[in-house]
């Protein structure tokens, strides 16, 4: 290094160590005074003119008489300060990022420089270099360390600039009824499927962290085991994420969906079996102009989050159909409707929460029941598609069809052993029926 760098100080070498000190002790209550006060300007005025008789010394200080890397440094020190105080003085657009981002350049520039002092004055540093210095992993590390330092302090300071500008006014309350809320549709099932995928990954993890670690013995069965275990838990967390993007996202789509199967003529006579919080029932009053929506329920807490007729009647109103709602608390199994009421009859997910056959029967023959000759029923539902057909033909309606993604079908019963046929029934009641 003796053949790159003069390390006796010269005549110029003095006030450029002296500048540079003083840069460097200037630097840090530049960067975390209040900025835009008389301390900071001051501070800057001593950092700026310590800078540059450094810059300017460092040309000079070097016993090769050319042109190499640390004269380059020099200039592109005196090119970043230069930015920085001229965005500082004219204040162009975007001159805070400017200035912030010139100082900071212009301190790395300058603290990088008395890093490799550091490393080429101090014995103990300068074992470290080896033959070639600049092929010195112990020097590169400490250069990465402090410019990813240098670089942190850049964004956090920049992001503190556009926080205060964001935070400039105080913010817009968002009003209540922006939006209506649907709820989360059976979330102790979701529950369940979170907590099965949360101990099957557990297991796992507990294992394979004892082989990696540890000596102890793992039979092939605690392996098999948590193998098992985390593949369970990965299709439960997965099931659990569709569940909830279902319940706050898809289940809108749907929405659309499943009342575009209806040629509205806006007078229809409208009936929600299992209404919940009135995700279908909304939908169907807004195709609506003369007619109204009845939506119906018992309001079980383990169908559906917060499920209460007032949040029903509150989405009714968010959603501007109040006028045209009507929410009652009513048994599906036995309406307390008149035979051929109702042009339309929807119903999303709520049937198959009857548990017994013979009941879930008596709400078929319901529907029929209260269903006007030549109505229209729609019946989405996860699971007993061939069970309400069957009772429906019974009772008169027996122009039915199956609707819906062949391919979803195929899925959900694969993966939960039958368990879940989701598909939509599509019932039209005998014009010629009493």
């Amino acid at each position: 290094m003796a053949n790159f760098i003069e390390l006796d100080l010269s005549l110029p070498g003095w006030p450029h160590a002296a500048a540079c000190l003083v840069a460097m002790a200037a630097f840090f209550p530049v960067m975390f005074v209040r900025k835009g006060g008389a301390a900071h300007r001051a501070w800057g005025r001593i950092y700026v003119i310590a800078y540059l008789i450094a810059c300017v010394t460092a040309l000079g200080i070097y016993r090769q008489n050319k042109f190499f890397f640390p004269h380059w440094f020099a200039i592109g020190g005196l090119v970043v300060l230069a930015a920085g105080c001229l965005a500082a003085r004219y204040k162009p657009r975007g001159w805070r990022i400017i200035h912030l981002t010139g100082m900071v350049l212009s301190a790395y520039n300058l603290f990088a420089g008395a890093v490799n002092e550091a490393f080429f004055r101090i014995k103990a540093l300068r074992a470290t270099l080896g033959e070639n210095p600049f092929m010195s992993p112990v020097l590169g590390t400490t250069h990465a360390v402090l410019f990813w330092l240098f670089f942190l302090l850049i964004v956090g300071y920049i992001a503190t600039l556009d926080l205060a500008e964001w935070r400039r006014y105080p913010v817009a309350r968002t009003p209540v009824a922006a939006r209506p809320d649907y709820g989360i549709d059976a979330p102790q099932v979701l529950r369940n499927l979170f907590l099965v995928s949360a101990a099957g990954i557990s297991l796992w993890t507990v294992v394979m962290i004892l082989v990696k670690f540890t000596t102890m013995h793992i039979p092939q069965v605690v392996f098999a085991l948590s193998g098992m275990g985390f593949g369970t838990g990965v299709l439960c967390m997965v099931m659990g994420i569709w569940m909830l993007w279902e319940s706050k996202i898809g289940k809108l789509r749907g929405r659309d969906r499943l009342l575009d199967r209806v040629v509205w003529t806006g007078s229809e006579q409208v009936l929600d079996v299992g209404c919940g919080r009135g995700l279908i029932l909304m939908g169907a009053a807004k195709r609506l102009r003369t007619g109204k929506a009845t939506g119906i329920d018992v309001w079980q807490a383990e169908d559906l989050t917060r499920n209460h007729a007032d949040a029903t009647i509150e989405n009714a109103r968010r959603e501007g159909v109040a006028d045209r709602v009507e929410v009652r608390t009513a048994d599906m199994r036995q309406m307390p409707f008149a035979d051929n009421t109702f042009d339309v009859i929807v119903s999303r997910a709520a049937i198959h929460n009857i548990h017994k056959a013979p009941e879930r029967a008596a709400a078929i023959r319901e529907i029929a029941r209260v269903l006007k000759p030549g109505g229209q029923a729609i019946i989405e539902d996860i699971r007993h598609h061939r069970e309400y057909a069957l009772i429906f033909t019974q009772n008169g309606c027996a122009d039915l069809r199956r609707a819906g993604s062949l391919a979803v079908y195929l899925f959900f019963s694969f993966v939960t052993f039958g368990s879940l046929r989701p598909a939509t029934l599509l019932v039209r009641k005998s014009a010629s029926r009493g």
